[in-house]
């Protein structure tokens, strides 16, 4: 009951928090979206920059809605196996929720137990996931991108966004994206808090490889 009182669900989500997170985020890029379609609709013609930055600003509001079901999302789970198949699950709706809003075919090849990290790992691996399969809807023209992961010799875990569309530019892979969004400059700040990193690949689309050493791991 106080829980409630106090703007919280009995699962201890913040709703008003949550409502902020909304309002801030996606609710405010649609409503930029909605007041550019209604200027071409009142002159019933759209010239191809329109259509473009209409696109861009839809893509804007799914990639801000889905920071915000991410960071909704519990991020402390007690039992290492409930944690490991949480995040598992995670990817997977990551993944459905990705081709839904983008058309473009998503797999998911990652045994669950590639996935067993510390919470705060991984938290920030699915929001480096989610950033990465956003670039892929904003920047690659792909068809389909694939998710997979590897173990290497020494313990490390290998978290694999693999795309079939045009790649990047040189520039595009140390610079922060220009519309604000996350980016692969970013991205890479946000590793170097657990002591990760990644290496991208530019053939035949982009390979982004993110590598997580041993010590992250948990329940191993």
């Amino acid at each position: 009951m106080d829980k409630e009182k106090h703007g919280e669900t009995p699962t201890g989500t913040d709703t008003s928090g949550l409502a902020e997170a909304l309002e801030q985020g996606p609710l405010q890029a649609l409503e930029t979206l909605k007041t550019r379609i209604a200027a071409v609709a009142s002159r019933g013609v759209a010239a191809l920059s329109e259509l473009r930055e209409i696109d861009r600003l839809a893509g804007t509001a799914l990639d801000e809605l889905d920071r915000v079901i991410l960071s909704a999302a519990p991020a402390n789970v007690a039992d290492h196996g409930q944690r490991s198949a949480d995040f598992w699950v995670r990817l997977g709706e990551l993944c459905g929720g990705f081709h839904s809003s983008s058309g473009l075919e998503c797999r998911l090849v990652i045994p669950q137990g590639h996935t067993r990290f510390r919470s705060p790992v991984a938290e920030i691996l699915l929001r480096v996931v989610a950033e990465l399969l956003a670039n892929v809807r904003k920047h690659a023209c792909a068809n389909s991108v694939e998710v997979s992961s590897a173990v290497r010799a020494d313990g490390s875990v290998v978290m694999i966004v693999k795309d079939d569309g045009i790649g990047l530019t040189a520039a595009e892979h140390i610079r922060p994206l220009a519309d604000g969004a996350f980016g692969l400059w970013s991205i890479k700040q946000r590793l170097q808090e657990i002591g990760a990193f990644m290496e991208l690949e530019n053939d035949a689309g982009l390979t982004a490889r993110v590598i997580l050493p041993a010590a992250v791991r948990s329940g191993t």
